[in-house]
């Protein structure tokens, strides 16, 4: 929290309760632009270090969950955005239809 306060942004981890089924939690990021930038690789450093990934060459999956109402502006016409970013950053990215039960807003 005190990290989110120098960055400017609000972040909030969900509790069990939050989404009952899945053992991950679900870190909501709110700000401007910026501040969500950010907040977003101060995240990702810390996931990548709790995986062991100290190097940036090494490889640590993350989950994105997309909102439904915005998956297309994110997946792209018949999966085409996803396409030309896997193309242009040569990263794994996988786009699953999963509905998570319980969960209040769906990806």
């Amino acid at each position: 929290e005190r990290q989110a306060q120098r960055l400017g942004a609000s972040i909030v981890v969900s509790a069990d309760a939050d989404a009952p089924g899945i053992s991950d939690r679900i870190v909501t990021i709110s700000g401007t632009f910026a501040q969500q930038h950010d907040a977003l690789l101060e995240v990702l450093t810390r996931l990548r270090e709790a995986q062991g990934a100290f190097d940036q060459d090494e490889e640590a999956p993350f989950v994105v969950l997309v909102p439904s109402q915005a998956a297309a502006a994110v997946v792209g016409t018949r999966g085409r955005r996803v396409s030309d970013l896997i193309e242009r950053t040569c990263a794994n990215i996988e786009v699953s239809r999963e509905v998570l039960a319980g969960l209040a807003a769906q990806p």
